[in-house]
């Protein structure tokens, strides 16, 4: 049997199957250990009522009691109690004295009931004086013996293999649901009002083989058919012929004299074969989800499966092909043909979020095995209406670069974008910087935008950063030119220049060394020796990024920007202060780390100035801090400003140092002068 042969083959494992039957042994070895002890306290307080009522017949000893005892045995014995009483001519029994005993032989009765409320027979088995309930399901993994077990365990395997494999683990899953549920009602629906507790798989088995003989009725000719058909029936049948009623489970046989009647077995099977049929006939009319309704076609045979969907497609049943196909690809994942016969079904049948679904998997089919140019055109098809956000980047990423190959920029910049919109969370650190080294040569701006986006990741080593910063000082250079760069006319028309917008502004900065942080501002002594306060209202933004270039190590700036939302051509006024001309500790005392000390003093100023953080929240409070390799390039990315490379202490415009002035409120005397800057620089 085809089926029967790819599930076996390691294409397609029965996983819910076996699982069930994995379940199956543990739930039965736990109830066997768990109900040993009950059954024995059961069966000394059972002894213990039944030595009871027939010592006073005359007692009524309830239906478990009678059941025990029999009713013929308890009517002679009551026949005989009166006889005695006749001979020897004595009165009855008291009227209080026939009370006390009645109530002594109830409460050992309602002991008895308790101790066996707790056998796991009972707590899951279906009662039939309980009713419908959740015992509907959880009778199933629950066995009465090793023989039931075994024999259970075995058949359920067989049906998995083959059903699983041929409907799909959630069709499976709902039928063999039906079944059971079917057979705890057939068996409520049945039983006498007193009588065992309906455990096990057989119900559920009993619904799913009639299925398994009509699905597969094509592969008479096959053994395993036969095999698994009579074999399978013949477990079912012959045990509750025999009197062997496994499933009806009081936790010990011995605890009741009388067995129950054959017909409450076959009355489960019933209800399961019904339940099972129902349920099936659902799925296949409704198709939620999708069902195979031909019965004779949806066997497995020896032809090809693209033979069987071609037949089915030349009668018009597209819904079952569709369905072959689907069983088709699933079991044969690496199939390029049944996956796009999948789509192409799908698209016939209107179906475009699966058409979509399986095209995507023939391109990664397609790039895996080399079909590069099918995987192209695929692509292009499926891109048409929208990338599809289940896109791995990294297929994007190449499929980018096989399109940059073949001088397709357009499509190859649509990819890179694509990627980067389609990067998870944990992954778009580093996807972004795949996509700017893509990126590099093809689109700039792209190259650009994901590098930023890469730099404000807190998680990149520092040699990739390093890495994207080198990229930047490459790209940005274009982008400024590309503005000026015509583009070349086509059909006569008149060359249209690229206009990049850019927030590029004069930068205007004075260094300075903080003194002491207040309530109203920042407390700094300028190059020339004034001191100021600078309030923190006047504050817009404060960014902080670990430069080279400016001494043997990487030196730790913080600048302090008070035109941030300026427009662009304008100056951008900034406090610089550099972390090699003072010691934070000073500023925030009681810390003793330098570098905890410089993250408090930032975390101060920003949440009382209410500034914008820079380059991003946790650069700007160093979890870590950013780094770039050069002034300039901190400037431009950062600041989106150009100012010089370096600048003195003194420097600053006149006009920038008097609206310093007006800015920063003078202070009043301090009495102690200003501690002399101690010199301390970040290490890497």
């Amino acid at each position: 049997m085809r089926e029967h042969q790819s599930a076996g083959s390691g294409t397609f494992f029965p996983w819910c199957s076996t699982a069930f039957a994995a379940l199956c042994v543990v739930a039965s070895l736990w109830a066997a250990g768990e109900g040993a002890s009950v059954v024995a306290r059961a069966q000394e307080q059972l002894a213990r009522a039944e030595a009871e009522v027939l010592r006073h017949p005359y007692l009524e000893a309830g239906a478990l009691l009678q059941q025990r005892v029999g009713a013929e045995r308890l009517l002679h014995a009551r026949i005989e109690y009166q006889k005695e009483l006749s001979d020897r001519g004595l009165p009855g029994v008291p009227p209080r004295l026939l009370q006390n005993e009645q109530d002594e032989l109830d409460g050992q009765l309602r002991e008895l009931e308790g101790t066996l409320a707790a056998l796991p027979a009972r707590r899951f088995g279906v009662d039939p004086l309980a009713g419908p309930s959740a015992a509907l399901l959880t009778h199933t993994p629950f066995h009465a013996g090793l023989a039931h077990l075994i024999g259970n365990v075995a058949l359920l395997l067989f049906l998995g293999l083959y059903l699983e494999s041929a409907w799909g683990r959630a069709r499976f899953l709902a039928i063999a649901a039906f079944a059971a549920v079917g057979a705890g009602l057939g068996y409520v629906f049945t039983a006498p009002q007193l009588t065992r507790p309906f455990v096990g798989t057989s119900g559920m088995l009993a619904g799913l083989l009639p299925l398994f003989a009509l699905y597969y009725v094509k592969a008479r000719g096959d053994g395993f058919y036969w095999v698994g058909l009579v074999l399978g029936t013949v477990w079912l049948v012959l045990p509750p012929l025999l009197g062997w009623q496994w499933s009806l489970d009081a936790g010990g046989s011995e605890l009741l004299a009388a067995a129950p009647s054959p017909h409450l077995t076959f009355g489960a099977y019933a209800g399961a074969a019904l339940g099972a049929f129902a349920i099936y006939q659902i799925l296949r009319l409704t198709g939620l989800p999708a069902f195979s309704p031909d019965v004779e076609e949806a066997t497995p045979s020896h032809a090809p499966d693209a033979g069987r969907i071609a037949r089915l497609r030349a009668r018009g049943k597209l819904e079952d092909a569709f369905v072959v196909a689907g069983a088709w690809a699933r079991r044969e994942p690496e199939s390029i043909d049944a996956t796009l016969t999948l789509r192409e079904l799908a698209q016939q049948l209107g179906r475009p979020a699966a058409a979509r679904a399986a095209l995507l998997r023939a391109v990664r089919l397609e790039l895996h095995t080399g079909l590069l140019a099918a995987a192209a055109d695929h692509w292009l098809e499926l891109a048409a209406s929208g990338v599809p956000r289940e896109a791995e980047p990294a297929m994007l990423i190449r499929l980018a670069s096989l399109f940059a190959e073949t001088g397709d920029k357009l499509n190859a910049r649509r990819a890179l974008r694509a990627a980067l919109d389609n990067a998870g969370d944990a992954t778009r650190a580093v996807v972004a910087g795949r996509v700017a080294r893509a990126a590099r040569d093809l689109d700039p701006q792209l190259a650009h935008d994901a590098a930023w986006r890469a730099l404000q990741s807190t998680e990149i080593e520092l040699e990739e950063r390093h890495s994207l910063e080198e990229l930047l000082a490459v790209v940005v250079p274009k982008l400024q030119t590309r503005e000026s760069e015509p583009v070349a006319a086509t059909g006569g028309t008149r060359p249209v220049p690229i206009d990049i917008e850019t927030r590029v502004r004069v930068l205007d900065a004075i260094e300075a060394v903080p003194v002491e942080l207040d309530e109203s501002g920042v407390h700094f002594s300028t190059a020339a020796g004034q001191k100021k306060l600078m309030r923190y209202d006047r504050i817009e933004a404060v960014s902080v990024a670990a430069v080279q270039g400016l001494s043997e190590r990487p030196v730790l700036i913080v600048d302090l920007v008070l035109d941030w939302k300026a427009a662009a051509g304008t100056k951008l006024r900034v406090i610089r202060l550099r972390a090699d001309r003072f010691d934070p500790r000073r500023v925030v005392p009681g810390v003793g780390s330098q570098v905890e000390a410089m993250r408090q003093m930032v975390s101060i100023v920003l949440a009382r100035s209410k500034g914008t953080p820079l380059p991003d929240a946790d650069a700007a409070r160093g979890m870590p801090f950013a780094s770039f390799a050069e002034l300039a390039l901190y400037q431009r990315l950062v600041l989106m400003a150009e100012g010089p490379a370096a600048q003195a202490p003194a420097q600053g415009t006149p006009e920038a140092q008097r609206e310093a002035s007006r800015s920063a409120a003078p202070e009043e005397d301090d009495e102690k002068p200003a501690a002399p800057p101690e010199m301390w620089e970040l290490k890497s």
